[in-house]
């Protein structure tokens, strides 16, 4: 990984060969295209760089192939990438998914995301504070768990192997979990049913089983025991 100094710009798409726009004082490039003459070859879904390098990222007319379905992970990695309030900036064809792409940005903790048009799609967003997400499943007996076994008595059923599996498949794309996407990626209902997606503000906070004594519903403290279907 590049350790590159955290007030710098990355330009995705960008390269110093003739014809490309002229890069700002401090401004670095990458390219997938050697002919570009990027200051690093690579692709921005795998960047090789640290996590929180740069204070900004300008997608330099970027294919919108290149970070939307099979790849949205792309957008993923810019936030990774980014310093916490740090200024993401697109400009890509205009007719880019831009729904699927405000989705995205905001499942990778984007915030104040804006979409105008001016012969290009121009779309600009901020990373947020810095979230980690799990996807947890729910046993027969209240307990809360990542996986597909629940660490305390064993318990496993096709709907917890089905969310391990979807969760697994989204981070091999770099893609964290929320139900929308679970949702969205064909996990059944009745998997869904026993989800819950919690978002930590930092990765001291994260857990990876919990063992509950009880509930609060509707205002009434009720026992693990006495829980119905619907929460257990």
């Amino acid at each position: 990984m590049t350790n590159s100094p955290g007030n710098r710009r990355l330009v995705v798409g960008g390269g110093r060969a003739p014809g490309f726009p002229v890069a700002a004082p401090g401004d670095l490039s990458l390219n997938i295209s050697p002919a570009a003459l990027p200051d690093f070859l690579g692709t921005i879904a795998q960047p090789p760089f640290r996590a929180g390098a740069f204070l900004s990222i300008y997608f330099e007319r970027v294919p919108f192939m290149a970070f939307t379905g099979r790849y949205a992970g792309a957008l993923v990695e810019a936030a990774r990438i980014l310093q916490p309030g740090g200024q993401l900036v697109i400009d890509t064809g205009i007719a880019a998914p831009e729904r699927a792409i405000v989705e995205t940005l905001h499942a990778a903790g984007f915030v104040d995301v804006v979409v105008e048009r001016a012969g290009l799609s121009h779309i600009s967003a901020r990373r947020g504070a810095s979230v980690t997400a799990r996807a947890y499943c729910r046993c027969n007996s209240g307990h809360y768990f990542v996986g597909s076994h629940c660490p305390f008595d064993g318990w496993s059923a096709p709907e917890s192997v089905e969310l391990a599996d979807a969760v697994g498949r989204l981070a091999a794309d770099g893609r964290p979990p929320s139900l929308r996407v679970l949702a969205d990626i064909g996990v059944s209902e009745p998997a869904l049913a026993r989800t819950i997606v919690i978002e930590f503000g930092c990765d001291a906070s994260v857990f990876e089983a919990i063992s509950a004594e009880g509930l609060i519903v509707d205002g009434a403290w009720r026992p693990s025991a006495m829980l119905d279907a619907a929460h257990l």
